[in-house]
């Protein structure tokens, strides 16, 4: 009889928009102070303007945390 390996799907690193705000919020609310949307909403903004590239960790669909990548001159890369 052949076993079948289970694979569990791949951890995805998708981008952060503006949207992903209220899944933030409720995300963080327990290790954060408790702040608005737009409180959120500007703190991202100013992260964004530093060069700063935001990330979600999602696997399957259900949102694993985030990631703060520094990206020196808005690079990509």
């Amino acid at each position: 009889m052949k076993r079948r390996n289970k694979q569990n799907p791949s951890v995805e690193m998708r981008p952060f928009y503006v949207k992903d705000i209220v899944w933030l919020k409720e995300m963080v609310k327990q290790v954060f102070p408790d702040r608005t949307t737009s409180e959120w909403r500007s703190i991202m903004s100013r992260k964004r303007k530093k060069g700063v590239q935001l990330y979600f960790l999602s696997r399957g669909g259900r949102g694993l945390g985030g990631v703060n990548v520094t990206a020196p001159f808005n690079s990509p890369t």
